[in-house]
């Protein structure tokens, strides 16, 4: 096998070369290039082209860049769910291949790779057949007897150590057999040994055909369904095992998916204030009969979720070809699995009702109840919701609780039957209205929502009050009115705190931090509210998951003053007291690693920042699946930090990942798609690619048609495509634009500062480059001014501005002026990791800053100069312009001190 490059598409592929024309091999590398090429699937190697050169036959597979299953599984403990999962990936990828008429016939773990993304292919198809082939014994090819481990061709064609028992018996390999092998491989994965001892061939093939199995390792701790799954699928008898390959696939997904029934948290940057909408209020229970008729769990189910609504949803959300998206189906697994642990738990309450009358059963009764309304509101809701919006819906259905109702779990009702059926009547209304916000903005929810806050005004019951003033709070607060917001917010801390209320006090207060600090910018109120809810949440037993919100928020704040140590700090004790908590909260952990990413990025610690980003990309795709939305966010950001390092190649191939999963979910002209594309073009752009960058930027500004024209996103895409406009043509009509998006930023609402400062940078390097030097200089200066101000007089952003003004003040023939500013860059530079090309500019602004004020060249002009030379030839032929005017500019130097 070689890896080769294919100069027609500009890619490089694996090349598999037989050297021995007249050999046996010849067929059985043309047949694994005819059964590869008749398979089409994401888990199976591509071909690209088979065929002979000089009598030597080749085939051009897929290049995929990573390991083998055996490898990975080699390079650290795996948890079983990594594994099933890729061992599931496999599975699809053989299935798909009986679908085809096809049976591997060598599955083992050495013949399927994952690549840096999760994603696995089968590969190494030479022994495939199609299923209604004739096999006829070869002669030669006998592995050695102790080789069990080994492909074996032959009499027996395969992997001993993988084969089921019907192979050795000298039997037709099938799809069963295929099923088989996975069977063994993924016993291999989960337990680090295989099901069947023996090291030589004669133990081996006795202990398969007797099918006397290995007692399972101790120590070994995994979900109840998955032995079975695996057992099932070892059968030594073929009509025992699983109908197909999908069936044992469908199995494993199964009992992944049981698993997860814990309550998982949905949080955003300021995490609060968007759980508002959908949090329950937890405080101590008014005793209240309740009179409930225990009905079977499916019954109560069965008009909440069911075939019914599932075939609902997936009528509204499958794609073209009939099948859900990965964002979709995440959804319907996950109302899956919040139903079966609603329906057992209800099972539990009312046995334990049936056989005591105790009151307490009663709470239970009631949550449980009141869940199941919880859970009927949102499936009301989703069935409405477009397949365009699916991203907002897998955090709500994550947010329903599966914890265990105890008798105060419940909200809490008033004595009075009428008085209580009106509260429950009113807060099953505010809960629906809440994920009404949270899917379709708050101009849907505003009407219900504040009908409901008067309904709680009226009925006077502090819990309901408290609830309906957060949801109205977190109602403002997306919908930008920040003072509305924040006075709900306001009396619903007062209120509860005056009612004993004190968890819903607390996240009140936790929403205050990120509403006033983060969103409004007061940090010394902030601080307040982070004092109010530190001192609520002391009183407070297994609170982690909300003192980590707090802290996270508090972080958010520090943040946004420019105070990166006082927010690394906080972010890492949010991680701290969220893995602390009774329950998984692995997408808080990951929302907070990409604050902490944040961070280390500011600080131009790109290394760091690429850690942090990896480790919440693992815990997004572990959750939610490689190839959902949330996985993709996490791709464009990590795509941004390779491009700030330099290494553009990795930040193509993470930016279009995340272009993919998004176009795989929601379609080629989702909206979604912006921030990815936006990405990509700056890539390019640096690539000096910059007809590449206007391609993708046309694309992006196109799926904006439909927002306002003075819109923040509208504005911010224009501004880059512009500058990329000016790179390609004229630079007159380029400066009349980036002049008008400035004027339209400034006046435009909602406009961040920072996007205003980039427009501005963007006009100056147009006009410097024009040489209208006089014309940058004063944008320039007020860039510099502005960063200096918000970020500090060392903030690695300064470097770029700094040395664009150095380079327009040596313009000027003001080399002493130019000269302090470029060497404030250049310190800048110094201490990041960072592109080439960037280093190269500001070393050579650097160099002739030096020349320039100085008589005589000084050595270390001509050093920074040499440096930027080297910096240019590592940036690549795209800058060999820049390259030979530097060694020009070094070349008159060398003749005015030698003429």
């Amino acid at each position: 096998m070689h890896v080769a490059h294919d100069p027609v598409l500009d890619r490089r592929v694996a090349l598999k070369i037989l050297r021995d024309p007249g050999g046996d091999e010849r067929p059985r590398l043309l047949r694994e290039a005819r059964a590869l090429a008749q398979v089409s699937h994401p888990n199976v190697v591509e071909v690209f082209e088979v065929g002979e050169l000089d009598g030597e036959a080749f085939i051009a597979l897929e290049l995929v860049d990573g390991v083998t299953l055996r490898q990975w599984a080699q390079e650290r403990p795996r948890r079983w769910r990594e594994v099933v999962d890729a061992y599931v990936q496999a599975g699809r990828g053989l299935a798909a291949a009986h679908a085809h008429g096809l049976v591997h016939r060598d599955f083992k773990p050495d013949n399927a790779m994952i690549d840096r993304h999760g994603r696995v292919r089968v590969l190494d198809f030479g022994l495939a057949r199609p299923l209604d082939a004739v096999l006829t014994p070869t002669e030669g090819g006998e592995a050695e007897a102790h080789d069990v481990g080994l492909t074996r061709s032959g009499m027996i064609v395969g992997t001993p150590a993988y084969m089921a028992r019907e192979l050795l018996e000298g039997a037709p390999a099938d799809a069963g057999s295929d099923q088989f092998a996975l069977g063994v491989a993924i016993y291999e994965a989960l337990y680090g040994e295989r099901p069947f001892e023996g090291t030589t061939l004669p133990e081996l093939t006795a202990n398969v055909l007797g099918d006397v199995r290995r007692p399972r390792p101790r120590g070994v701790s995994l979900p109840r369904g998955l032995d079975a799954a695996v057992e099932r699928a070892l059968s030594a008898e073929p009509a025992a095992r699983w109908p197909g390959m999908a069936a044992f696939v469908d199995a494993l997904q199964r009992v992944e998916a049981r698993a997860r029934r814990r309550r998982w948290a949905w949080s955003v940057p300021g995490i609060a204030v968007a759980a508002a909408i959908t949090a329950a209020v937890l405080v101590a229970r008014e005793p209240a009969p309740v009179a409930t008729t225990c009905r079977p769990a499916e019954a109560r189910l069965a008009q909440v979720w069911g075939p019914p609504q599932r075939e609902a949803l997936r009528a509204r959300w499958a794609g073209p070809d009939g099948a859900l998206g990965p964002g979709a189906q995440a959804v319907v697994d996950t109302l899956d699995e919040r139903t079966e642990a609603w329906a057992r738990a209800w099972t539990e309450a009312c046995e334990d009702l049936l056989s005591a009358d105790d009151l307490a059963h009663d709470g239970r009764i009631r949550c449980l109840e009141q869940r199941l309304e919880q859970l009927a509101g949102l499936v009301d809701a989703l069935e409405g919701l477009p397949a365009a919006r699916l991203r907002r819906a897998l955090p709500l259905v994550d947010a329903l609780p599966t914890d265990a109702c105890t008798p105060e779990a419940g909200f809490p009702l008033p004595a009075d039957p009428e008085r209580a059926r009106r509260v429950e009547a009113a807060l099953a209304d505010l809960r629906r209205a809440g994920v009404q916000c949270r899917l379709e903005g708050p101009a849907a929810c505003r009407e219900r929502i504040e009908s409901g806050l008067a309904e709680a005004r009226t009925l006077e019951h502090p819990p309901l009050v408290v609830f309906a003033l957060q949801q109205a709070g977190a109602m403002e607060s997306m919908d930008g009115d920040l003072s509305r917001a924040e006075e709900r917010f306001d009396e619903a801390f007062f209120t509860a705190r005056s009612g004993g209320l004190d968890e819903a006090a607390a996240r009140a207060a936790v929403a205050l931090v990120s509403l006033v600090g983060y969103d409004d910018r007061r940090p010394e109120d902030a601080e307040r509210w982070a004092r109010q809810a530190e001192a609520v949440l002391a009183g407070l037993d297994r609170a982690e998951r909300l003192r980590g919100d707090l802290l996270n928020n508090r972080g958010l704040v520090h943040m946004s003053q420019g105070h990166t140590a006082e927010a690394e700090r906080d972010y890492l004790a949010a991680i701290e007291q969220y893995e602390q908590a009774d329950e998984p909260l692995p997408i808080s952990v990951a929302i907070t690693l990409g604050n902490l990413a944040q961070v280390a990025y500011e600080r131009r610690d790109l290394g760091q920042a690429l850690a942090q980003l990896d480790r919440a990309l693992e815990l997004r795709t572990q959750r939610y699946g490689p190839e959902h939305p949330e996985v993709a966010s996490v791709l464009n950001n990590r795509g941004l930090v390779h491009m700030e390092r330099g290494d553009l190649d990795a930040a193509v191939v993470d930016l279009r990942h995340a272009i993919e999963i998004v176009e795989r979910n929601f379609g080629p002209a989702h909206i979604e798609l912006e921030h990815a594309l936006a990405n990509l073009a700056r890539v390019h752009a640096r690539q000096r690619d910059h007809q590449a960058a206007r391609v993708v930027l046309e694309r992006a500004a196109g799926l904006l048609d439909g927002l306002p024209p003075d819109h923040p996103r509208r504005l911010s895409i224009a501004s880059q495509l512009v500058e990329v406009q000016a790179a390609l043509g004229p630079a007159a009509p380029a400066i009349e634009a980036l002049e008008r998006i400035l004027s339209q930023q400034r006046a435009a609402p909602g406009v961040d500062p920072t996007e205003v400062t980039s427009t501005r940078l963007r006009l100056a390097e147009v006009l410097l480059r024009d040489g209208r030097a006089d014309q940058a200089r004063p944008h320039l200066r007020a860039v510099v001014d502005q960063l200096e101000a918000s970020q500090g007089p060392v903030a690695p952003a300064l470097a770029d501005p700094a040395t664009a003004l150095g380079e327009c003040l040596l313009a000027q023939a003001e080399p002493a002026e130019a000269l302090a500013l470029l060497e404030r860059a250049w310190s800048l530079r110094e201490r990041e990791e960072g592109f080439a090309a960037e280093r190269a500019r500001t070393a050579f602004a650097l160099a002739r800053a030096l020349a320039a004020a100085a008589p005589d060249p000084q050595p270390r002009a001509l050093a920074l100069a040499e440096q930027a030379r080297a910096a240019y030839a590592q940036a690549g032929p795209a800058f060999d312009d820049s390259a030979r005017q530097v060694e020009r500019w070094l070349a008159r130097q060398s003749r005015d001190r030698f003429p």
